[in-house]
C-alpha cells in the first residue's frame, strides 16, 4: 500500500520504491544505474525497489508506489516490450535470409560435390 512505512536494514534489499524518512546509509543502485559507487542516502532521498543497503546504516522509508508500479517493474516491462517489437530493417533481413541462406548452402554443397 502506498504510504506504508518500512525499514531497510544493513545488507537487505529495498522492498518498494519510497522516500527515506529517517536514517543515513549508502545504497547500491548498480543494478538500476550501472554506477559502481553506492549512493549516499539521507532523509528525503528516494530509494528504489531491488537496490541494496550497503552503508551500514538503518533506514526508515515510506513507500511511494506499489510493487507493480516500481522502477524495476517498469524497467522489466520496457525490456519485454523491446523484445516483442522488431524494426523494419530486422524484418527485411529475416525475409532475405529465408531465401538467401538455403541458396548459399545448396551452392556450397554443389561446389563440394564437383
Amino acid at each position: 500500500v502506498v504510504g506504508t512505512v518500512f525499514v531497510i536494514k544493513d545488507g537487505s534489499k529495498v522492498p518498494l520504491d519510497g522516500v527515506i524518512e529517517s536514517g543515513t546509509s549508502c545504497i547500491d543502485e548498480s543494478n538500476l544505474t550501472g554506477e559502481s559507487v553506492p549512493a549516499r542516502k539521507v532523509a528525503g532521498a528516494k530509494v528504489f525497489a531491488g537496490t541494496i543497503n550497503v552503508g551500514g546504516g538503518f533506514l526508515t522509508a515510506r513507500s511511494t508506489s506499489l510493487a507493480g508500479d516500481s522502477t524495476v517493474a517498469r524497467l522489466v516491462e520496457l525490456v519485454e516490450l523491446s523484445h516483442r517489437q522488431t524494426s523494419p530493417t530486422e524484418q527485411q533481413v529475416k525475409r532475405i535470409a529465408r531465401y538467401y541462406t538455403p541458396i548459399v548452402v545448396l551452392t556450397a554443397i554443389c561446389f563440394a560435390v564437383v
